[in-house]
């Protein structure tokens, strides 16, 4: 038995406890140096795509054949793990904005899982790409309607400004097919007093008449947490059903799912 089969079978036992010690075996395809990861947060890198690869078939309803988006690929971390799940008659698309990162998962994914592609846009962010040409508010994603069956974004909506987050719902709702699922990760606020202070978001700006708050106004995309009535106003003026949502652990909420809040969504 090789030591990858055997850790897996390990991991499969023992569940997410092991997983922060996974990075240290490089037992996967290779995975991005630590000085990579600096603009994905922290945690173990492996860790945490296996642990939402778990959400996403479990709660997501992800099948192995389906068409699968990634909104915000980064340098993989959500789509390494699928190379082992996604079959032959699945396929994977990701894009970014940020080109080491889209590089990367070209010479090691793309490279060895014809399958999985990968598509660099230059879209403007303050803070990840301020010399963008494309408006977040205003692009359109590069694929066809009704395409996927499944599409992910995975501490997206935490760095968009409000008219960047519509339109990438509106865009989500294009490309999937009638029913397909939108899972997203939110820090979704009821009462802006109850922010917790380690965060520092005590900027407010405008959010089609809710507020957003925000931790940094000279770069607002760092981090930003919305009004939770923003998403059920939007859903359904885009023709999106909220099927679960699930508490994050980021606000101080003892019963959660992940670090921020997850909203699943699917295309009425």
């Amino acid at each position: 038995m090789t030591l990858k089969v055997l850790w897996k079978k390990i991991v499969n036992k023992m569940g997410y406890l092991l997983y922060p010690l996974y990075d240290l075996f490089h037992v996967e395809t290779a995975i991005p140096k630590p000085s990579m990861r600096i603009y994905i947060g922290g945690g173990s890198y492996v860790a945490i795509g296996l642990e939402f690869m778990n959400y996403f078939i479990n709660i997501g309803g992800l099948k192995s054949n389906h068409k699968v988006l990634d909104m915000g690929c980064g340098i993989g971390r959500m789509a390494l793990p699928l190379t082992g799940y996604l079959s032959k008659e699945g396929e994977y698309f990701g894009f970014d904005i940020v080109p080491k990162g889209i590089e990367w998962c070209k010479k090691n994914i793309n490279s060895k899982f014809p399958n999985f592609h990968f598509e660099l846009l230059d879209i403007f962010n303050k803070f990840y790409n301020p010399k963008g040409k494309l408006s977040g508010a205003s692009f359109a994603f590069p694929y066809p309607d009704n395409f996927f069956d499944f599409a992910y974004a995975t501490s997206l909506f935490t760095h968009l400004m409000p008219d960047d987050a519509v339109n990438y719902l509106r865009e989500a709702h294009r490309v999937l097919k009638p029913g397909g699922v939108l899972f997203s990760t939110w820090l979704l606020f009821e009462d802006k007093n109850k922010v917790p202070s380690k965060f520092k978001m005590t900027t407010e700006v405008e959010c089609f008449g809710y507020k957003c708050l925000i931790k940094d106004f000279r770069k607002p995309e760092a981090l930003i947490a919305f009004d939770h009535r923003f998403i059920s106003d939007y859903s359904d003026k885009l023709n999106l059903q909220i099927r679960k949502v699930y508490s994050g652990s980021w606000d101080g909420k003892k019963e959660y799912l992940s670090c921020q809040d997850v909203v699943i969504f699917s295309k009425k």
